[in-house]
């Protein structure tokens, strides 16, 4: 029977020291790397998914505002519809429409107005 050579335990040494070197600097770095990485993708998309779910809170909020808004809104119309006028088309002077001219500052306070009538709406 014949003994290994001596040469087969130098290379089975040699992978050994080999592969521990490629796993002190080259493996560790990049898995480290990489576990790095997908540790801030889950953490992006944890943000997403929270931005997401506030965002359907936000929607949801909106959409039973507007409901509510809708259904004072509607309240406030009269049940008892005012008699029906005819506008008898042969008048004797035409109508003239006038176009008014606002400024800036008269416009948004005329919006502010508007909006502060909207939302002070009760229910």
């Amino acid at each position: 029977m014949d003994l290994p050579n001596i040469t087969l335990f130098f290379q089975i040494g040699n992978f050994c020291i080999a592969y521990l070197i490629l796993r002190t600097f080259i493996f560790a770095p990049v898995l480290n790397i990489l576990v790095v990485e997908q540790s801030d993708i889950d953490a992006l998309h944890k943000k997403i998914d929270g931005i997401s779910t506030q965002q359907q809170h936000l929607l949801t909020q909106q959409r039973t505002a507007w409901a509510l808004m809708k259904e004072s809104l509607l309240k406030m119309i009269p049940s008892n519809p005012l008699p029906s006028c005819f506008i008898d088309k042969t008048l004797p002077v035409p109508i003239k429409m006038h176009e008014v001219k606002l400024s800036n500052e008269q416009k948004k306070s005329i919006r502010t107005m508007l909006q502060d009538e909207l939302t002070d709406v009760k229910v």
